[in-house]
């Protein structure tokens, strides 16, 4: 057997052995200090097309596409990708007084953040 063969078939084992569900990071969301955990939830189905882009950010463990130098941050895991999320909304000094859409557009930074939040608003959860 071809050595590049074998390793395509160990990766794509490795990839569908365990995979978060959408469930699983609901409920991880909802029970962490994450303020607006239903838009944050909405942020990972967008960011990881609902689950299924391993290319993008599953990967990474990176459920919400931060970067750093352009890049996908790795993270160890799924949950540490949610922690590190938490710290992201203090370090951006979000108050609950101001309206979460509002505040995503003022500090996300995604091109077009009008888009990005009409998206958002029109995720189903």
């Amino acid at each position: 057997m071809n050595i590049k063969f074998i390793c395509v078939v160990l990766l794509f084992i490795s990839i569908n052995c365990y995979t978060q569900t959408k469930e699983e990071v609901y409920k991880y969301i909802t029970k962490s200090e994450i303020k607006h955990p239903e838009i944050v939830y909405k942020q990972v189905l967008y960011e990881t097309g609902h689950l299924k882009c391993y290319p993008c950010s599953l990967q990474h463990n990176n459920l919400l596409g931060f970067r750093l130098n352009h890049k996908h941050m790795d993270f160890d895991s799924w949950q540490d990708s949610i922690d590190y999320y938490i710290g992201w909304q203090k370090r951006r000094k979000y108050s609950e007084d101001e309206n979460y859409y509002v505040f995503l557009k003022r500090v996300w930074g995604a091109p077009d953040m009008t888009k990005y939040v009409s998206i958002l608003k029109n995720i189903k959860i």
